[in-house]
């Protein structure tokens, strides 16, 4: 049977669609994302109008080009109404979260506007994101299709999505005994309490409900009636109800208790052939090529786990993943789905600086390292990109952070055993409108011959175009190889 199985895969064939609880896309390839500023809705028009799923990142959207204008329009707004006409850190923390809420929800309407509906837009929202429950209702209140989320064990995601479910959930993580927690932690009762504040509005079951003077109200006007039962009272939405009481001040709290939730995929990470963070080991750089997390171990057991368990959850490995035979072998492992990355960023589409695609298009095995970032946890990366940097060894740079972007952070919180720089400023440099000195993530592209498997398919899709000064292929190009 297994034979069989992997046979089935060996010759070149239409590969199957893929499909994320009410999500299709036309290949099993969901796109990874790609932070700060790279993955934008201008390369999700390019890969959604193909009906493929694309992956924004919503981690400091708000700093790039695109965006600064709205983070600076809050801060002048802000600086108007300060008394003293100053702001203090705190002041200017929140005010870049809200930035960061709004432009999130920006991005998203924008990436399925110019998508026409035709793909799927998901997005990352990273655990280890100081903002992390607000920017997970911001991405749902502006319509995603799906949330990815790792950095961390997203223990409380399908809590803060309860009232969007139509909102495919799919956690990031690398061991198959990680897929175990993280189901046994879904899979049992919770309560979930909604405050709907007197005259504000909120979504209840994917709907927009308005507290007006202590009455609920639909979009459409039509008063929620309460019923009466005993103690309790009862208010109904759509297909649910919801435990309804009212304090003095006329504000009301839903309450429901629901009784499990499963993902509806997991990605299972190769950390020896991943790329940026390597989130399955934290802050241990001789982890990063355990045996148990590589995909051949790891997705056996996680489909084991799966079946015992009697749950239908798919599985997108994410890989060294460049070519359509690469997707195959996948398959014929039970995986459901791949994921890409390096790949696309360098194409035409891509915002990802010219530079930078020249240099993944031309890595060599020596030119890739591994170092431990500031968000604790080991990064592969193009060496001379952090060339002079602190990196490894490093004494502790007493600095005061104005960002917080993450809830650990080893520059921000003093930790001197890790790299003692700003990810987030480093990487909002490796855009294409910079023209500075970048940080640079990269996947694990070599074949076991240390030949660089970008550069070889892109030298088949450029044929006699293939010369000196390479033409970043299209996304649509790309594509083509997968059909």
């Amino acid at each position: 049977m297994e034979n069989n199985e992997t046979n089935e895969y060996s010759e070149s064939r239409h590969l199957p669609e893929l499909k994320i609880w009410k999500h299709r896309s036309r290949l099993p390839i969901i796109q990874w994302w790609m932070g700060i500023g790279v993955s934008t809705s201008e390369l999700a028009w390019a890969v959604a109008r193909e009906w493929w799923i694309w992956t924004l990142s919503a981690w400091a959207i708000h700093k790039t080009p695109l965006y600064k204008k709205y983070r600076a329009s809050l801060l002048e707004q802000a600086v108007k109404k300060s008394p003293n006409g100053k702001l203090s850190a705190e002041e200017r923390r929140y005010i870049s979260t809200e930035a960061n809420i709004l432009c999130i929800k920006e991005e998203v309407k924008k990436a399925k506007e110019i998508a026409q509906w035709n793909g799927k837009i998901f997005i990352n929202i990273m655990v280890a994101s100081k903002d992390y429950d607000v920017c997970v209702k911001a991405a749902c209140e502006a319509g995603v299709d799906g949330i990815v989320s790792g950095a961390g064990l997203p223990k409380d995601l399908h809590k803060l999505t309860v009232e969007y479910p139509d909102v495919a959930l799919i956690p990031i993580l690398s061991q198959s005994k990680g897929v175990r927690v993280l189901i046994d932690m879904w899979n049992k009762p919770y309560e979930v309490k909604s405050e709907i504040v007197n005259n504000s509005t909120t979504t209840i079951n994917a709907r927009k409900i308005e507290n007006r003077g202590g009455e609920l109200y639909q979009e459409n006007w039509t008063n929620l009636l309460v019923k009466t039962t005993g103690e309790s009272s009862i208010i109904t939405v759509w297909d649910r109800e919801y435990n309804y009481t009212r304090d003095d001040n006329k504000n009301i709290i839903l309450t429901k208790i629901y009784q499990w939730k499963i993902p509806d995929a997991v990605i299972l990470e190769d950390p020896s052939k991943a790329g940026w963070h390597l989130w399955a080991i934290k802050g241990q750089l001789s982890e990063v090529n355990n045996p148990e997390t590589t995909l051949e171990v790891a997705l056996p057991a996680t489909i084991k786990i799966l079946k015992d368990k009697n749950l239908d959850v798919p599985v997108i490995a994410a890989w060294w993943i460049v070519t359509k035979k690469d997707v195959e072998r996948m398959l014929a492992l039970w995986a459901s789905w791949v994921q890409l990355w390096s790949l696309f960023l360098t194409t035409e589409e891509s915002n990802a600086h010219p530079d930078f695609k020249n240099d993944v298009i031309n890595a060599k095995v020596e030119d890739v390292g591994t170092y431990n970032s500031s968000a604790f946890y080991p990064a592969r990366y193009l060496k001379k990109s952090l060339e002079g940097k602190d990196i490894e060894w490093i004494t502790i740079k007493t600095k005061d952070c104005l960002i917080e972007c993450l809830s650990h952070c080893a520059l921000k919180d003093w930790i001197g055993w890790y790299a003692q720089i700003c990810i987030q400023n480093e990487l909002l440099t490796s855009v294409k409108w910079s023209d500075g000195t970048w940080l640079k993530f990269i996947w694990y592209p070599f074949t076991p011959e240390w030949e660089n498997k970008i550069a070889t398919l892109i030298q088949e899709i450029q044929g006699s175009k293939w010369i000196s000064k390479i033409t970043f292929p299209t996304v649509k190009e790309i594509m083509k190889t997968f059909e």
